[in-house]
């Protein structure tokens, strides 16, 4: 990926030619290593992020040094000062310059190879959460929902990410020539864990491509239910629908019983921080039950699978609703909870009516029934768009919208919040959702709210993996 955005070859800026070869000798505590002998052109490609990061100012300390233009080493050396240090973030970091565009603007700089390796940004693994479970479709199987980075700069600069874009092309070339490319990859212990118990209700968070993670736990506990029903089941071999393709970057079964919708706000005194504990202590020994319950991997014929709520939010309906037909079967199979297990945001489609009134307030109203799709399992949607005042609908005006049905399954049920997705702004307006939630339908003054939301993550009852 690099190689193609090159405009010379990587070892002639360094002093080298392309295809010549550097020696390094490697060293562990007191232990000498065998002589490595690396192409340049390799080296550089696989170690240093040369097309894609932004280098640091230290890079343009190091360059100043092996410019031989007059004018560029006194840019460089004015960059590498505290008095150029806005003007180098508006040259560098705000227009995401890399180092060889860097290069290609002082053109008379050329540092050695050990001052590059020394001062270039490192190439940098690109982490993805498995969008699949292994119990399900095998341990030879990992899916990933990849988003296409893809922006214009303040000075209308076309930006990729290195990564999503490398994948994206070889994504279209296996369909245009139907053959397989093999990617280096490699898997580490993810920060998100399932409940020991299948019986353990679960309330998932998951915007855009932060669903990945979930898809994973709801096919967990799918497999779960087709061992508990001896196999019995429809195959997931469907992939994203046309239009849904990732643009690009544990688990629940439905009760019988539909979730009931949101209720009006409760009413009463709010409950002070000696009521919370109280309140708290009633829930432990249900809690432990739920963390004693039997494993995952030792399914018992008389286990049933708690109900699963998945909150999914993303710019439209047809443009990124991702997996909409997998959640679709896993409502009709009950994987998701029949009545609102699935509950959708879209921030650019049109509001209803309705929707739009109840999007105002900072404690909506139950669901209009509008807002049922009309379709066998119902899926509790919203859009949200500009224009007419109506302001956008994120995930987190739907979880005080559910905030009811929320709190039950918060302080009755047991239940495990993981919430997954960018790390700009969205945990802390999930939390303060919840928190908000607390508030309203336990009937908790703010400080108790915001007490029992630390709770449920010093328990181990809210999990939240994010990005930047």
């Amino acid at each position: 990926q690099q190689q193609e955005q090159q405009q010379q070859q990587p070892g002639e800026a360094y002093g080298l030619p392309g295809d010549g070869t550097a020696t390094a000798a490697g060293t562990r505590g007191s232990v000498r290593r065998p002589y490595v002998v690396a192409r340049v052109r390799s080296l550089v490609q696989g170690c240093l992020d040369i097309g894609g990061a932004s280098p640091r100012r230290y890079f343009f300390q190091v360059l100043r040094h092996f410019a031989d233009v007059e004018r560029e080493r006194e840019r460089l050396s004015y960059f590498a000062t505290a008095e150029g240090r806005d003007d180098l973030y508006r040259y560098n970091q705000r227009e995401g310059r890399t180092v060889l565009e860097v290069l290609n603007d002082f053109p008379s700089a050329s540092p050695p190879l050990d001052r590059m390796l020394e001062a270039a940004p490192p190439l940098r693994p690109r982490l993805f959460s498995a969008a699949s479970s292994q119990r399900l479709r095998g341990p030879a199987a990992a899916h990933l929902l990849v988003a296409l980075v893809s922006y214009k700069t303040p000075l209308q600069r076309r930006k990729t990410g290195l990564c999503s874009a490398y994948l994206g092309r070889l994504s279209s070339q296996e369909g245009r020539e139907g053959k397989e490319h093999l990617v280096a990859v490699w898997t580490e212990t993810g920060s998100m864990r399932l409940p020991r118990s299948p019986e353990t209700p679960l309330i998932l968070v998951g915007p855009g491509t932060g669903v990945a993670p979930f898809r994973a736990f709801l096919e967990e506990r799918y497999a779960v239910l087709l061992e508990l029903q001896g196999g019995k089941g429809t195959a997931l071999t469907q992939k994203p629908q046309p239009g849904q393709e990732p643009r690009g970057e544990q688990d629940g079964h439905g009760s019988s019983q539909p979730t009931q919708p949101p209720q009006p706000p409760l009413t009463g005194n709010r409950h002070s921080s000696q009521q919370l504990s109280r309140l708290q202590a009633g829930e432990q020994q249900q809690q432990q039950e739920h963390a004693q319950g039997p494993q995952v991997s030792g399914v018992s014929s008389n286990m049933r699978p708690a109900p699963c709520c998945l909150f999914f939010g993303c710019r439209g309906r047809e443009t990124d609703f991702y997996y909409r037909e997998q959640w679709e079967q896993y409502m009709r199979e009950g994987v998701l909870d029949p009545g609102c297990g699935l509950i959708t945001a879209f921030s650019r489609d049109p509001l209803k009516p309705a929707e739009a009134a109840a999007a105002t307030v900072a404690a909506p109203p139950p669901p209009p029934q509008e807002a049922r799709d009309g379709s066998p399992t119902a899926i509790a949607t919203a859009g949200g768009g500009g224009g007419g005042g109506s302001g956008k609908v994120y995930v987190t005006h739907r979880i005080r919208e559910y905030g009811a049905m929320l709190w039950r399954q918060l302080s009755e049920g047991g239940a495990v919040v993981f919430v997954s997705g960018s790390a700009k702004r969205m945990p802390e307006g999930v939390a303060a959702a919840f928190t908000d939630v607390a508030a309203q339908y336990g009937g908790l003054d703010p400080a108790a709210a915001a007490a029992f939301v630390r709770q449920l993550q010093l328990k181990g009852r809210y999990h939240v993996e994010a990005w930047s």
